[in-house]
């Protein structure tokens, strides 16, 4: 079965929040998703497979510029194709919104999402030291 890509809805939210859960150590609210939902600035997209939500990524900004704020995939979905998907559809949609740049932070050791990002075009164009608190780590800045 194959991967959907579309908005996200609060329907999905509970699905998020264990998602947000599992795998950040610092995850947002159940609130602040539901706003970043209704947000008209972001563009909030989940990854689903058989009615089942596999990931989600949320860009924000605006024209002609926005960030990635979060891409989030579960780990039993990892290597699927589930991140290449949600940022791919994030990359369009900003560029029919009119956005031209796109910047992202990513934990330093976080190999394999930075791999993902280069794969799609993004370059390393700084660094933000001990951005992340826990665990307390700095951030690449990336940008496409």
């Amino acid at each position: 079965m194959s991967i959907l890509i579309k908005r996200a809805e609060a329907c999905h939210l509970d699905e998020i929040v264990t998602l947000e859960r599992e795998i950040f150590p610092d995850p947002w609210s159940k609130a602040l998703l539901m706003r970043k939902i209704d947000d008209p600035a972001a563009i909030f997209c989940i990854a689903e497979r058989e009615g089942k939500v596999l990931g989600y990524a949320i860009l924000q900004g605006m024209p002609p510029e926005a960030e990635v704020i979060n891409i989030a995939v579960y780990k039993e979905a990892r290597c699927q194709g589930v991140g290449h998907n949600l940022l791919q559809a994030l990359l369009d949609e900003a560029k029919t919104q009119g956005i031209a740049t796109v910047y992202l932070e990513v934990r330093e050791s976080n190999a394999d999402a930075i791999a993902l990002y280069a794969s799609q075009g993004f370059k390393a164009v700084g660094l933000r030291k001990h951005y992340y608190q826990n665990p307390r780590e700095h951030a690449i800045l990336m940008t496409r």
